[in-house]
């Protein structure tokens, strides 16, 4: 692998919306990772999805690899998905869609994102923090 270390991305979470964090590249090679969502509640609100997601055309196009749900507790979700996990039958591409508190193997590339859908008003510093290793 090309950069293997680990990786943070961090939203503020405060009224309702999607965003994204800048993409992280140059993950070539990767084979495994551990992927640590850390959700840090402050106040308010009523859901907080995070989806740590993929692209193979340098970000042209993102796929969930990760999601965590989240809602008014702190909490830390961890998952750890392998490039080496064979799919025989094609994988079915989301886009902010994949099932809460799941995650999906064999897919690991070279361009990383998160992305945070978020109802209701949070405050108080409200935070979803995730660590990607990446080996």
């Amino acid at each position: 692998m090309d950069n293997a270390g680990t990786y943070n991305f961090a939203a503020s979470v405060t009224n309702a919306a999607t965003q994204v964090t800048t993409a992280i590249s140059d993950l070539d090679g990767m084979l495994a990772a551990t992927i640590e969502f850390q959700f840090l509640y402050g106040q308010g609100g009523a859901s907080c999805d995070g989806y740590l997601q993929v692209s193979f055309d340098g970000g042209a196009n993102y796929r969930d690899v990760a999601h965590a749900a989240f809602s008014t507790t702190p909490a830390i979700k961890t998952f750890n998905v392998s490039g080496l996990t064979p799919h025989i039958a094609p994988i079915t591409p989301t886009d902010g869609a994949l099932d809460a508190d799941s995650a999906v193997d064999g897919m690991l590339g070279p361009v990383w994102r998160l992305k945070t859908i978020s109802t209701g008003t949070y405050g108080g510093s409200t935070q979803l923090v995730v660590r990607l290793t990446a080996r």
